[in-house]
């Protein structure tokens, strides 16, 4: 057999006689060894402390210098990892040699006269336990490098895992063991785990058959058994050897207290705000399943309360988005409190919440819980710093008179809402089925508006306004007229609350503001007397950032001087604006626009707010004008805001002056300017042409 090895392809002799010496070199050379050849004990020992020294020895047991036994001994002291194969030549009568061989390490032995197969069969022997020995040694270097990689692999997972034997002792314990759970590896190997039985009962893998599912694995979620607080969950996988019998059982262990929580609160999400925590309109609809399926059996009603807090966008405006956050958190704090406990209250988004009220007898019980409700969010509320007070409008629908189920109920309360703010907001209202009819025209109404503004129907009216004391004309009101070829002459107090509602308003007032400048430029380039003209603006086209470049825009286009043109502007509105909308104001003030307060006394002016607005004017409000005759309340007022004005140095104008009687309040009031139909009706654009042309004057009046 040829050498395998490159640590045995070399083979030492070492004998002093010279035909054994020849006899052996022929039999290895024809074996195909590289033979080395000495004569006595010191050359062999010194060939054989070399580090390419031959594997295989065969010393001749009459050796001089050296003898084989001592050379042997000596060999072996200097060897660690390396061994020399030592092969004794005797004498077939040397017994002794053999005995004392077998104790200094001699590995095998050769008679004399030489026998080739006997030799070639000793070596071959010898050839095949280094091979196997070389063979273990590299499948033990792997086996330890994968023990190794594993273990590395086990310290740097991420996960915690440990392994128990069939008696339940630790075997293994990662790093992350340790982090999570506290306890060292000192601490567990060899020991019995608490985290091993924790959870498992009778249930674990070490006590159960495995026959119908040997790869049994199961999760356990427990409280750690150390710390009492926190939540492990644990998988388990029973380590089985071939014949399927368990020998241990491999966990992992993870800290679920953080995941737990996550799902709590993902769950919570899923039904509930997360704003206010209240009930959102999935878990909403739940309970309103339950409330009708209850009232059906038992023959009763529910009630849906739909409830919008007024104007709430605009104190978002003012005080910021945070703040008007802590406002809902509040309002929602209070709405729960102001309920019973089998009742349900959520928010729908925004401003809005709903309120399910079941097991009702009748409908009344609905109208004091609203009542209740509107009187709980009247007190005011402090937030950063700031009281705040606020209406609330309700719309009120019944099952099952109403609806059967939450969107139909929704859609009822909304409806029922959606009329309230139109009358005034501020209380609640039950729906009733006209109020479907109403939905329906005013999405007829809508339709029609987005092909009015298409098809061009719009027009201007210019309605004079008039200076008491000289009775000229000294300005006109551009006032908004629709005539539609489906709906005929359509007021604008029907069509302008939904254009506001769908946001139309914004084409429709820069269409407006821009038909009137043209207007006014045609006025003048006909020689016409030159009067500034006033536009009513809206809240939304105020709060759009962009105002005040279009204004210029338009100003610039129709080349109309700013000082002709008035910005007519709600109170609430500017009441209610946030601080950008003071300085959009002060901005068209600074282009020399005129800028006049409408509806002056319908709102909550204070003297200090209203000290903020660069107005020119304030006009007030018809009503108060409409009821100087029968009422001394409106005379009170208008008196009031007529002496404010003068305080702030502001103009006045009083709309809706009808009457003799009305026009000679004012006279001694001291108002500056009247418009109303004691004067003249709004007019088209040719004929309050012929009414500047042709000079007309309010007739002076004496006592």
């Amino acid at each position: 057999m040829a050498a395998t090895t490159e640590t045995f392809d070399r083979i030492l002799i070492a004998t002093g006689d010279p035909s054994t010496r020849f006899s052996l070199r022929c039999i290895l050379q024809k074996m195909q060894y590289e033979v080395t050849a000495v004569e006595d004990g010191g050359s062999a020992w010194d060939h054989l402390q070399r580090p390419d020294a031959a594997r295989l020895a065969i010393i001749d047991s009459s050796l001089s210098g050296i003898d084989p036994f001592t050379l042997c001994r000596r060999v072996r002291a200097i060897q660690q990892k390396r061994h020399t194969y030592f092969f004794l030549l005797t004498e077939p009568d040397q017994r002794h040699d053999v005995a004392e061989g077998t104790e200094t390490g001699v590995d095998d032995y050769i008679t004399k006269p030489l026998d080739a197969a006997q030799i070639q069969a000793r070596i071959r022997c010898v050839q095949r336990i280094i091979d196997l020995q070389e063979e273990l040694v590299t499948t033990s270097d792997s086996l330890r490098r994968a023990r190794d990689e594993i273990d590395l692999i086990n310290q740097l997972a991420p996960t915690a895992l440990f392994t128990v034997d069939a008696d339940r002792k630790v075997v293994h314990w990662n790093r992350r063991c340790e982090e999570i759970t506290g306890l060292s590896a000192g601490d567990v190997l060899g020991r019995t785990c608490p985290f091993f039985a924790a959870g498992c009962g009778s249930a674990c893998g070490l006590c159960r058959t495995h026959d119908s599912d040997p790869y049994f694995s199961k999760e356990v979620v427990f409280r750690h058994p150390v710390d009492g607080e926190r939540l492990l969950v644990k998988k388990t996988a029973v380590l089985l050897d071939k014949t399927g019998t368990s020998y241990g059982v491999a966990e992992t262990l993870e800290d679920y207290t953080e995941r737990k929580l996550q799902e709590d609160r993902i769950h919570f999400l899923s039904f509930h705000d997360p704003l206010t925590g209240l009930a959102n309109r999935s878990l909403l609809q739940d309970r309103l399943r339950m409330a009708t399926a209850s009232a059906r059996r038992a023959h009763r009603q529910v009630a849906l309360l739909l409830i919008d807090l007024d104007r709430f966008n605009k104190i978002n405006d003012v005080l910021g988005h945070s703040s008007g956050d802590q406002l809902l958190q509040e309002a929602a704090a209070r709405l729960s409190r102001a309920l019973r406990v089998e009742d349900s209250c959520g928010r729908a988004g925004g401003d809005e919440f709903v309120v399910i009220l079941p097991n009702l007898v009748d409908s009344t019980e609905a109208a004091h819980v609203a009542q209740r409700i509107r009187e709980t969010l009247s007190r005011p509320f402090h937030v950063n710093g700031q009281e705040i007070r606020l209406t609330a409008s309700i719309g009120i629908s019944i099952y099952p008179e109403n609806g059967n189920d939450f969107d139909s109920l929704f859609q009822a309360a909304s409806l029922a809402r959606n009329q309230l703010k139109e009358a005034g907001r501020n209380n609640y209202h039950f729906f009733t089925p006209a109020m479907n009819v109403r939905a329906t025209e005013t999405l007829t109404l809508e339709l029609h508006l987005r092909r009015a503004l298409e098809r061009g129907e719009f027009t201007l009216a210019f309605q004079p306004q008039v200076c008491i004391d000289t009775g000229e004309i000294v300005a006109a009101e551009a006032l908004l007229r629709w005539r539609s070829p489906e709906l005929g002459e359509v007021p604008p107090d029907r069509f302008i609350v939904v254009a506001e509602e769908r946001w139309l308003i914004l084409q429709i007032g820069e269409w407006v503001l821009r038909s009137a400048c043209l207007q006014n430029r045609q006025w003048q380039k006909e020689g016409l007397p030159t009067i500034p003209i006033a536009v009513n603006i809206s809240a939304l086209e105020l709060h759009q950032h962009d105002f005040t470049e279009k204004v210029a825009n338009i100003l610039r286009e129709t080349e109309m001087d700013p000082s002709l043109l008035e910005l007519e502007i709600t109170e609430n509105v500017v009441m209610l604006g946030a601080e950008e909308v003071i300085a959009r104001l002060h901005r068209l003030k600074e282009m020399g626009i005129l800028l006049a307060m409408d509806d002056f006394g319908t709102g909550y002016s204070s003297l200090s707010y209203l000290r903020r607005f660069p107005f020119d004017k304030v006009k007030v409000d018809c009503s108060f004008v409409r009821d100087l005759d029968k009422s001394q309340d409106a005379v009170a007022i208008t008196q009031a805001i007529l002496g404010l004005a003068r305080t702030l140095k502001l103009r006045t104008i009083a709309e809706g002056v009808e009457t003799m009687s009305q026009l000679k309040f004012l006279q001694e009031q001291k108002c500056d300017v009247i418009q109303g139909f004691f004067f003249s009706h709004p007019l088209p654009a040719e004929e309050f042409a012929t009414l500047l042309s042709e000079g007309r004057r309010l007739k002076a009046q004496t006592g």
